[in-house]
């Protein structure tokens, strides 16, 4: 009784997960079209080949569909990453541009690292559900500041002391087997 209710749960919940679909909509442009049961908000990042943001959007309001057209254009040739953020999830799909045509990948659906400053400590908690290693890299103005090695674990949670970092803008870059999570840090 308890696993036919296990597996209804968690097919049921499967079900409830946001959808991303992109297709070609012209030339060198593609439609992004974002699907939930249940309204949220959430933040779309495109990013290029070198982890430069390209475009960015985040909605101030819940909602349950959105559509983007994005023209790559003006971008050109490349592969670029969509990610649309909500919550500690997020849906992500790489997309190749070439001679006017748009290619894309299967959408992964991955969680996204929880970080918080709280005096001069900066909290991470990542569910590491690839179980490699995962690493994050604070940078500011494009410079290494510090590197640490978060580990292999199921549930990462970890404490750093910056108190001594100076104020300003910090990139901050967790690395895992999927992806790059980028964060802004402001001190």
């Amino acid at each position: 009784m308890f696993v036919l209710f296990a597996v209804a749960a968690l097919h049921a919940g499967a079900t409830d997960l946001p959808k991303m679909e992109i297709s070609q909509n012209g030339n060198e442009a593609a439609l992004l079209a974002f699907n939930s049961n249940v309204p949220k908000t959430f933040e779309i990042t495109v990013t290029n080949e070198n982890n430069a943001v390209v475009f960015f959007h985040k909605t101030t309001k819940k909602l349950a569909s959105y559509n983007e057209n994005l023209d790559f254009s003006a971008l050109g040739n490349g592969t670029y990453c969509i990610c649309i953020n909500y919550g500690n999830q997020s849906l992500n799909n790489k997309i190749m541009v070439s001679d006017r045509k748009i290619t894309t990948e299967n959408v992964q659906h991955l969680y996204e690292p929880y970080m918080k400053l709280d005096n001069g400590q900066l909290n991470v908690s990542f569910l590491n559900t690839a179980q490699k290693g995962v690493f994050l890299n604070i940078y500011k103005n494009g410079e290494h500041v510090y590197g640490y090695n978060l580990g292999k674990k199921l549930t990462i949670h970890k404490s750093y002391d910056i108190s001594n970092l100076t104020s300003g803008e910090y990139r901050v870059v967790v690395t895992d087997d999927f992806k790059d999570h980028i964060f802004t840090l402001r001190k």
